[in-house]
């Protein structure tokens, strides 16, 4: 079954990306959102097409398993 709607913390989990990466490129809005936090303690829920921009983005960090610098 396929998702709809990702957490943060599911896209760290899939990609082996640390959060402030995405952090940054959902600040600068180059992730798809599907529905913008609510307030705080609330999600942002990003499309699934997220995984392949941070992995495109963050490409030579994702080939060794995502490692931090």
């Amino acid at each position: 079954m396929k998702k709809n709607k990702l957490t943060r913390h599911e896209l760290i989990e899939i990609t082996g990306v640390p959060f402030h990466r995405i952090d940054y490129l959902r600040m600068t809005g180059k992730l798809p959102i599907v529905q913008k936090s609510s307030g705080q303690g609330r999600p942002t829920y990003f499309h699934p097409s997220a995984v392949d921009v941070i992995k495109s983005y963050y490409a030579d960090s994702y080939e060794d398993g995502g490692s931090d610098e």
